[in-house]
């Protein structure tokens, strides 16, 4: 029987001040909680990748979204440190960076965060340390250019206040990253808007519906309002006047060549 190799992501850290009592499921993000006597774990995500021993910095930041979002806190800053540095397991698991790395206020910053990092150089053979360097990292900012934005539909939509279509931002970094947990808006005009503002998902996606009661074309803009807002992009809806349609019922024993009255049945449907 042929075997694929799989790989699961899981964070496992001591246990946390704020714990839940029992085990728990957080089914809109398919994570599973384990609380233990003196420990906390998350999981829930199993990856089928051939025999690759990389990790997918996203995969743990997923599991992260769901801790803050159901709990307060970030367990891990593993996917920051991995995204800007390519770091191999060894370095993600700490040997490469100083305790108080990713923290302020005995807390791991969020991505979003100015992250500043103090780097100690130390001769091991003399037991001297050379120096040290401060870097401060900035965080990754939406990039207007690698979000999008669509409808679905973008015509046919009936202004009758009902028919709706679905508009869909996807927020994105320079590097097509997604942006995790930003709040963003949508807005034009008169339209009733359904689900602003959003927050955006594991992979960055927020969705809307949208229903007009007039007529025309309506540009709806996307902005993120996670610090300092940006424009993320529009899309065009046209919305059509609602009609009266009427349907022409034949009987179903009319062949060719027959004669005598024919009735017709009229069904008027507001569309």
């Amino acid at each position: 029987v042929p075997i694929q190799p799989g790989k699961g992501y899981t964070i496992t850290t001591t246990r946390p001040e704020r714990c839940p009592q029992i085990p728990m499921f957080l089914v809109e993000h398919h994570v599973a909680v384990t609380p233990m006597r003196s420990g906390f774990r998350l999981g829930g995500i199993m990856e089928f990748a051939g025999y690759n021993e990389s990790i997918a910095p996203k995969n743990l930041e997923l599991l992260n979204f769901a801790c803050w979002v159901f709990f307060g806190f970030i367990l891990l800053f593993y996917a920051y440190c991995a995204r800007h540095f390519s770091c191999p397991a060894s370095c993600m698991a700490g040997r490469l960076f100083p305790s108080s790395y990713g923290k302020k206020d005995g807390l791991p910053l969020l991505r979003d965060e100015t992250e500043p990092v103090t780097y100690t150089a130390t001769d091991d053979t003399d037991t001297v340390t050379v120096g040290t360097a401060s870097v401060t990292f900035d965080p990754p900012v939406v990039d207007a250019t690698a979000s999008t934005v669509a409808a679905d539909p973008t015509t046919d939509v009936f202004a009758n206040g009902e028919t709706t279509s679905t508009i869909t931002v996807t927020v994105l970094d320079a590097d097509g990253e997604p942006m995790v947990g930003h709040t963003v808006t949508l807005t034009a005009g008169s339209s009733v808007i359904t689900g602003s503002p959003g927050v955006s998902n594991g992979s960055g996606v927020v969705t809307f519906t949208v229903t007009n009661t007039s007529a025309g074309l309506v540009t709806y803009t996307a902005q993120d309002t996670t610090g300092s807002p940006v424009t993320v992009g529009t899309v065009d809806v046209t919305f059509e006047a609602a009609t009266l349609g009427s349907t022409i019922v034949l009987p179903a024993s009319l062949a060719a060549g027959d004669t005598g009255d024919v009735v017709v049945t009229f069904t008027e449907t507001t569309r």
